[in-house]
C-alpha cells in the first residue's frame, strides 16, 4: 500500500473540504471510518495519507484520483528497504545466539558501523532490537517508585495505578514491547486489548506524542486511554483519546482481567 505526501497547504484543504462536506469531524470519521486522531494529523499536515484513507476520502466526494494527482509531491511504498539475503544472515545470527553479543560489539565499532547495523536491525528484527535496547535502557531509566508489591515504576502517579490493579488482581503489563500500526511502544500499562498511559506533564509536546500513539494504536484495534492528574487535565481533553482522573473508573473496562 503506498502513502502520500501532499504539497504544502494541499492535504489539509483536501480534508477540510471532506470535513465541510460531512458536516464534522465526527461525521466524517463515521462515513469514512477514518479515526480522529488521523483527521487531527492530516489537518495539521504531520502525517502522509494512506492509499487507502485516500481512496475513502475520494470516494466521499465523489473525486477521482486524477483529480488531486497533481497536489501530490511524493509517494512512499510501505515495504521499501526490505531485503531478503539480510533478513536470513540476521535470522541466522539469531538462532546462533549472537544477536545480543553483536549488539554490545556494535557499542565499540566506528560511529558509521554501528549506524548501518543499528539500521539493519531495526528494519529486519525491530522486536528483539527494540527489546534488547529498551532492557539497556531500563538499567539507567529513571524508576525511582515502588509499589507495594515491590514493583518499580518512574512517578506517584504510575505507583497509585499499579496499586490498585494490584489490589483489586487485575492483570497488567507495565512497559511491556507493542508493535502498533509498524512502530514499536512500550505504553505504561497495557491490560488485554488496553492500552493505558500515566501523564503528569503538561505542554504540547507530550500532547503530540500521545496523539501519534492514539493513532497507532486505535489503527490496530486497541483501547487507548489516558490518565491524569487533576491539575493537568484541561490539556489533555477534546483531543479524541479517552482522558480519566478518576482511577476507579477504570474497573469496568478491566472487569474480566483478573488472575
Amino acid at each position: 500500500m503506498n502513502y502520500y505526501r501532499f504539497k504544502r497547504g494541499k492535504l489539509k484543504e483536501f480534508v477540510c473540504k471532506a470535513v465541510s462536506f460531512s458536516g464534522s469531524e465526527r461525521k466524517l470519521k463515521e462515513k469514512t471510518k477514518i479515526s480522529l486522531g488521523n483527521i487531527y494529523y492530516y489537518k495539521k499536515e504531520k502525517l502522509n495519507i494512506s492509499q487507502e484513507k485516500l481512496d475513502k476520502i475520494l470516494d466521499l466526494l465523489n473525486l477521482k484520483f486524477m483529480d488531486i494527482q497533481q497536489d501530490i509531491q511524493k509517494i512512499f511504498s510501505s515495504n521499501w528497504g526490505q531485503k531478503k539475503g539480510a533478513r536470513k544472515a540476521y535470522e541466522l545470527k539469531l538462532k546462533n545466539g549472537t544477536f545480543e553479543k553483536n549488539l554490545k560489539k556494535m557499542n565499540k565499532v566506528s560511529s558509521k558501523l554501528k549506524k548501518e547495523w543499528h539500521k539493519k536491525m531495526k528494519r529486519d528484527f525491530p522486536r528483539k532490537y527494540y527489546q534488547l535496547q529498551y532492557s539497556y535502557f531500563k538499567k539507567v531509566g529513571g524508576y525511582k517508585f515502588k509499589t507495594q508489591c515491590g514493583k518499580k515504576v518512574r512517578n506517584l502517579l504510575e505507583r497509585e495505578i499499579a496499586d490498585y490493579f494490584d489490589s483489586k488482581k487485575i492483570e497488567y503489563y507495565y512497559e511491556p514491547l507493542v508493535i502498533a500500526n509498524g512502530n514499536p511502544y512500550f505504553p505504561d500499562f497495557k491490560i488485554g486489548n488496553i492500552i493505558i498511559e500515566a501523564t503528569m506533564w503538561k505542554g504540547n509536546m507530550k500532547i503530540e506524542k500521545l496523539m501519534k500513539k492514539y493513532i497507532d494504536f486505535t489503527e490496530e484495534g486497541y483501547t487507548f486511554i489516558v490518565i491524569v492528574s487533576d491539575n493537568v487535565k484541561k490539556y489533555y481533553i477534546n483531543r479524541g483519546f479517552e482522558v480519566i482522573t478518576n482511577i476507579q473508573s477504570i474497573q469496568i473496562l478491566t472487569k474480566g482481567f483478573k488472575r
